[in-house]
């Protein structure tokens, strides 16, 4: 599920720019280590539109975007359509490129396709649907066609239209009105039917609302949107998902008359949570070929922790994460046997395998939805748009702990940011509970280094190293060394520490242990630093800096989405630098010191006992910074950037 529906598809391409900008970002290098485990958080756009980044400059106008949401019953089913209207102009004579990714399931098709040019005849396009995979992720049921228009020298405004026909109404898209081209006009229209009675939510309509009609016609009562002048939506470094700040709608047929009978759609959350619970009763567990397993398992385990945690870290171990997503795919989770045979799944089948393994030794746990933190939605909202995750449950003496497999290395009780204080639906026969993840303390995930350098012959910094993590930055250092060889480790330790400074040199002391899942995983390094040092003969200016964290960070005036860190977290350096014979301090920069109410930087130079001892904090203590707070930001980042640029002066004696 991890997944699914989670707003459709904006594109991977979306995700691969997004993660490239990560790791080439010093503010975010501290997540470069998810792979597959940050895929499954991703938030996805709606499922027809395509990549447009701010340097890309499409050159392409939406003059018209027309969106029209009718419902028809066949065979006893409500259904729906989805007609797009594109009005669409270039902006340079020649070669500009309107695209649109076209995706369908099992529940859904795509048809009508069609491009009018000025004066000529309408022509209907066939489409060339494939099956979809990307960047290893595989979707068992989503097929993608990628349709584009290239401009010629005359054209003018061109008409694109096509119609995708929902035939299960709980995947029906949310409704978008911006794009990834700049709009005109964009007009959603719904057209419901006497017969249906239909909740329309409107989300994010707070700060910039659409204006809003309704008029009553042949076919119904017509509920029309309408946005001017919208702004072409750009992808940016640390975007958050694109429901949590663009407008949009989810619609939620509630019920329908067919044949003078009324038939009962999405009204509640035990609605939403009925259908789930059918999915889940329609599977054929086979859980005996577990039982050898889980004996070995908590062989010789004399505490219930101990069994619970040897059980969720074999699986976090032993199972691969693949995704198979969308459509029914997103929901069915996987019997246990396949997943602990083929030794892969998704988040639905790992927290299967992991609930029947424990249920095995005797535990009570339990299937749990959730949606990650990629989603603004709540169990308020009986609707499929809300999950996108699936985890296990278990209870231990009263105590719900929540087991998230996908998590790689994560300790038990170590929830990951992306679930924290959400809302999860867990099974409970046939009725259900509704609780929260706890929100965890920043400092869970801490990072502290630390460095002892004196001054080389050959005018650099030497010493010794040491860093050590715990929570999710821990976590996440495991699993990108358990994805590499060992003898790639020292490099992959040097990008991380170093920020990939060619100047950087480490030698691992010894190779961590990747089994232990103490609270602490801790490396020992031996470094050199070359050119950090200008030597003049009678000065000598240096620095011990060499992650510059945030510098990077500023936000661009034109930004107008909200920044997310991946997670909040604590990183604190300590370094000793000692002062070479015959050289004494002239000057130290100057320190700085911000404390605000989402984050705290505290930097320091000071002289002790023949040493310079360099301090840093930087303490994330909430993962969003909104558009409002940008300017106190970036002038907190313009007192950092200063201080790292700055550099310490020696003198001779």
């Amino acid at each position: 599920m991890c997944l699914i529906n989670c707003e459709k598809l904006y594109n991977v391409a979306l995700f691969l720019i997004s993660l490239h900008l990560i790791l080439n970002t010093l503010t975010m290098k501290r997540f470069f280590v998810f792979a597959c485990v940050a895929i499954c958080t991703v938030s996805f756009l709606t499922a027809n539109t395509s990549v447009v980044t701010k340097d890309d400059d499409p050159d392409i106008i939406i003059n018209d975007m027309i969106k029209r949401v009718e419902f028809f019953v066949e065979d006893g089913d409500l259904k729906a359509t989805i007609s797009y209207d594109y009005l669409v102009e270039a902006t340079t004579a020649v070669n500009s490129v309107f695209v649109r990714n076209i995706f369908k399931d099992n529940t859904s098709e795509v048809s009508k396709v069609k491009s009018k040019r000025p004066k000529k005849a309408s022509s209907s396009l066939k489409l060339a649907f494939s099956d979809y995979e990307s960047n290893g992720i595989f979707h068992s049921d989503m097929r993608n066609s990628r349709y584009t228009y290239t401009f010629n020298k005359n054209d003018g405004q061109v008409n694109i239209k096509y119609q995708k026909t929902f035939h299960d109404i709980k995947f029906l898209d949310p409704i978008y009105f911006n794009d990834v081209y700049e709009v005109d006009n964009s007009r959603v229209e719904i057209i419901v039917p006497d017969w249906l009675d239909l909740d329309i939510v409107e989300w994010n309509f707070d700060k910039d609302p659409p204006t809003m009609s309704k008029e009553k016609t042949k076919k119904g009562t017509s509920y029309i949107y309408n946005y001017k002048d919208l702004l072409a939506l750009y992808q940016y470094r640390g975007q958050p998902g694109r429901s949590k700040f663009s407008p949009h709608l989810i619609l939620i047929p509630e019920s329908y008359k067919n044949k003078g009978k009324k038939i009962r759609g999405m009204q509640e959350t035990a609605d939403l949570y009925n259908w789930y619970a059918g999915l889940v009763n329609n599977m054929k567990d086979d859980s005996k070929v577990l039982k050898g397993k889980v004996a070995e398992l908590v062989k010789d385990k004399t505490t219930d922790e101990e069994k619970i945690k040897s059980i969720f870290y074999w699986v976090q171990d032993n199972i691969r994460y693949i995704a198979f997503e969308y459509g029914l795919m997103g929901f069915q989770p996987e019997e246990c046997q396949y997943v602990y045979e083929n030794r892969y799944g998704d988040c639905k089948g790992m927290a299967n395998l992991t609930k029947q393994m424990l249920t095995i030794a005797g535990y009570d746990a339990r299937l749990t939805w959730i949606g990650t933190n990629s989603l603004p939605y709540n169990y308020d909202l009986p609707s499929l748009m809300v999950d996108n995750h699936m985890i296990c449950t278990v209870i231990l003496d009263g105590e719900r702990i929540y087991l998230d497999a996908t998590e790689k290395y994560a300790d038990l009780r170590n929830y990951a940011q992306r679930i924290q204080g959400k809302q999860v639906l867990i099974e409970n026969g046939k009725d259900f509970f509704i609780d929260s993840i706890p929100r965890q303390d920043n400092k869970i995930n801490h990072e502290q280094i630390v460095h002892k350098l004196s001054v080389s012959a050959e005018d650099g910094l030497v010493g010794e190293g040491d860093i050590t993590f715990t929570g999710a930055n821990k976590s996440s250092m495991m699993y990108r060394l358990s994805t590499i060889p060992q003898k790639e480790w020292e490099d992959a330790l040097l990008g991380y520490i170093g920020n990939n400074d060619k100047n950087v040199r480490l030698e691992m002391v010894e190779l961590p242990d990747l089994k232990q899942r103490s609270e602490e995983f801790n490396i020992k390094y031996k470094i050199n630093i070359d050119n950090h040092i200008t030597n003049l003969g009678t000065e000598m200016y240096f620095s011990p800096e060499i992650d510059r964290q945030l510098i990077s960070s500023d936000m661009p005036e034109e930004r107008d989405v909200p920044f997310e860190f991946r997670k909040r977290y604590l990183i604190e350096y300590d370094v000793q630098v000692d002062i070479p014979a015959g050289w004494v301090v002239s000057y130290l920069p100057e320190a700085v010191s911000l404390d605000a109410e989402k984050y705290e930087v505290k930097l320091s130079y000071k002289e002790e006992n023949g040493k310079i001892q360099y301090t840093k904090k930087i303490d994330i203590k909430d993962n969003t910074i909104e558009v409002s707070e940008f300017e106190a930001w970036n002038k907190s980042i313009a007192l950092i950037k200063t201080f790292y640029e700055d550099q310490i002066i020696l003198k001779k004696k």
